[in-house]
């Protein structure tokens, strides 16, 4: 048994909330990012709120009221991501950047979790980080239209199972 911990780690001793001086909520949606083609999240609300030290928040460059957390579905993304892992949005982060993974939202509303590749032609695709290329193919976007695909926030964070 840990010291401080009873039932296993579900509760704490103290009851006393997080210091917000020292930890940001977050709030926690119950919006889904699929991993490949997309999820179409017809009603979203607040589950809650995760806590994140706002120390490291700042050292990330990551504003407490640009976050949220959504839960990544599917497996086009792993290793990187799993289904089921817990994923922080920083919704300030639309721009698209080489080699780091979006949330997305897909023309039918649907929102979709990719890593962004900019290749040396300009062009950029949507990549799954699965091996499995064919199962989940990459999407190719040309360089004028990736200002048309709705970036809705760069994942700076997930969390989630060790398998």
């Amino acid at each position: 048994m840990v010291p401080g911990v009873k039932d296993g780690g579900a509760s704490y001793a103290t009851e006393t909330p997080p210091s917000t001086d020292d930890y940001a909520l977050i709030p926690q949606l119950s919006a889904r990012g699929e991993n490949g083609n997309g999820y179409l999240n017809d009603h979203v609300e607040v589950k809650g709120d995760l806590a994140f030290k706002r120390e490291w928040l700042a050292k990330i460059g990551a504003k407490p009221e640009r976050l949220s957390v959504i839960y990544a579905d599917g497996d086009s993304m792993e290793p990187y991501i799993v289904s089921g892992d817990v994923v922080l949005i920083d919704h300030g982060a639309t721009s698209p950047v080489n080699g780091k993974v979006f949330a997305i939202r897909r023309p039918d509303d649907s929102i979709s979790i990719k890593r962004l590749i900019q290749h040396v032609t300009g062009e950029w695709v949507l990549s799954s980080d699965n091996p499995n290329k064919a199962l989940y193919r990459d999407e190719l976007i040309d360089s004028a239209s990736v200002c048309q695909v709705p970036i809705i926030g760069k994942v700076v964070w997930r969390g989630g199972a060790m398998h």
